[in-house]
């Protein structure tokens, strides 16, 4: 049982297909991102991050993120929190983007490299 809003509700364990909200889950194939890695989403993906970069770095820096951390983004997409982090953590830090859809980590290494930040890596 899982409490919700001070209710119960029962739980089951997601099933092989099953589209929850973990892509994937109980599966041994990557799920494709489910909105697709167009140049269209990706300039919906870009234009979204830069709506939120403000807050972003806020709640970053709220978190506790600082020079020589070393921090892992899960679902990195196109990288975007994953650069505001080399500014926190720094040429002493790093950051480890990860992502299961292979065009988002495609388009940020390319980004990477364009912009010569030697302290994110992306897998």
């Amino acid at each position: 049982m899982a409490i919700t809003n001070g209710r119960e509700q029962e739980a089951r364990s997601p099933q092989r297909g099953d589209r929850g909200s973990c892509a994937g889950v109980g599966s041994t194939q990557p799920q494709p991102y489910s909105l697709g890695a167009s140049d269209a989403e990706m300039a919906r993906l870009d234009a979204q991050a830069d709506s939120i970069a403000a807050a972003t770095a806020v709640l970053l820096r709220s978190a506790g993120i600082a020079p020589g951390m070393r921090v892992l983004d899960l679902g990195t997409g196109l990288g975007h929190v994953a650069f505001q982090l080399t500014g926190l953590v720094g040429p002493a830090g790093s950051v480890l983007g990860i992502d299961q859809a292979e065009p988002m980590l495609t388009a940020a290494e390319q980004r990477r490299l364009a912009a010569g930040v030697e302290n994110v890596h992306f897998a």
